[in-house]
């Protein structure tokens, strides 16, 4: 595969994981103020979490996306 398409797939998988993180963040903390720590969280394709379970998933789509990112840079 000729890398710089290579370069923009990644861009755009890294990008896509850190946005649906920050995503899944916003939703988390609007939900947890209507109704507390206590509501269970569905997650598409994953099932329901509590607040910290969906906040675990939503570091780690942040988190691979960076490394993506910083592993596509040596």
């Amino acid at each position: 595969m000729n890398p710089k398409i290579l370069d923009k797939v990644l861009n755009w998988i890294s990008g896509a994981l850190v946005l649906s993180g920050l995503w899944l963040f916003d939703e988390i903390l609007t939900l947890a103020r209507y109704c507390g720590k206590d509501c269970l969280y569905p997650i598409p394709l994953l099932g329901t979490f509590d607040q910290y379970g969906a906040e675990g998933i939503a570091w780690v789509l942040i988190l691979a996306g960076v490394a993506i990112l910083l592993r596509r840079e040596k």
